[in-house]
């Protein structure tokens, strides 16, 4: 018998996406302090959570993670580039055959450029 698993994870996913969103939405904060109480969300999450996170936005369920993609205005980016989600991902993780270093790579080269890591530490 099929069991559907989205009843597992579907919730904390949901939360978590609403509370990234009310943070980008916001316009009392300054764009520095939104990424700074983004920042303390992505504390809260397990480099495993991260992960899970990443396969979340890769499917039907989770791809507004991801929506727009290839943005290098950091203010345009999806909510896991803009915010940096997935920072701390073990690298040594294979991911469905997509590399996070491969889809998002217009992100990755406008944060280096500001001078910030995309990823904790770097895919190869």
């Amino acid at each position: 018998m099929l069991v559907p698993r989205n009843s597992l994870l579907g919730h904390y996913f949901r939360h978590l996406y609403q509370t990234i969103q009310f943070i980008a939405k916001e316009e009392d904060f300054k764009e520095n302090d939104k990424y700074n109480y983004a920042k303390m969300v992505r504390a809260q999450l397990s480099d495993f959570e991260q992960a899970l996170l990443y396969y979340n936005s890769l499917s039907v369920m989770g791809q507004n993670w991801i929506k727009p993609i290839g943005k290098n205005n950091i203010k345009e980016m999806c909510l896991i580039a803009r915010f940096r989600l997935i920072k701390n991902m073990p690298y040594y993780f294979e991911y469905f055959g997509i590399r996070p270093g491969n889809l998002f790579v217009t992100e990755k080269n406008e944060w280096e450029r500001l001078g910030k890591k995309f990823f904790e530490i770097e895919f190869n």
